[in-house]
């Protein structure tokens, strides 16, 4: 059986938290096209499997970006606006933004990947099946991410995303709800 997925444990009113939920989705979305590359592997898709693959495959097209936008444009700005300040609460932001720098890199890195992987998976969707070749550079390919997705997702539950609950009050958090709020209603 292949699991596709879980609702949040946030809501809009807890970005921070919403953004932990998300990674949470991202590493279970990933761990199903794993899964259905060791299932199926050059073999024709089940219904199951297609259902899975599709899942995964837009959930990351969707999704992702949007979940990046969340950070690159709610959360990170607010973060160097306060790196600019003077105090204690500044040089937390100023690490904070340390961080930040290497993520907003990884975000680019990881697009690429997608971009890879959802090409690959969309040609599995039309044909049904993959050559040899193509599953071991899908499955190799989605190894990659998975290791990437682990530092990168760890900087930010384990660093970012505490440093950034301390750091902004309650009104700033307010203000991230309702544009990912808003950011999401567009999508709709």
């Amino acid at each position: 059986m292949i699991t596709i997925g879980a609702p949040p444990e946030h809501t809009l009113d807890q970005p921070i938290g919403l953004l932990g939920d998300c990674h949470r989705r991202i590493e279970r979305f990933l761990d199903t096209l794993i899964r259905v590359t060791e299932v199926i592997g050059s073999g024709t898709l089940t219904p199951e499997a297609r259902n899975a693959l599709e899942t995964a495959l837009q959930y990351f097209r969707d999704a992702g970006p949007m979940h990046t936008e969340d950070e690159e444009e709610s959360l990170f700005p607010r973060l160097r606006a306060m790196a600019g300040g003077a105090g204690e609460s500044a040089a937390k932001a100023a690490h904070a933004m340390s961080i930040v720098e290497r993520l907003q890199a990884d975000h680019e890195k990881a697009d690429k990947r997608h971009l890879a992987i959802d090409a690959i998976g969309k040609r599995w969707l039309e044909a049904g099946t993959l050559p040899p070749d193509e599953v071991q550079q899908l499955q190799s390919e989605l190894r990659d991410l998975r290791q990437f997705y682990t530092a990168h997702l760890a900087a930010e539950d384990d660093e970012l995303f505490p440093l950034s609950e301390s750091l902004l009050p309650q009104t700033q958090l307010d203000e991230m709800g309702r544009e990912m709020a808003a950011r999401r209603a567009k999508k709709q």
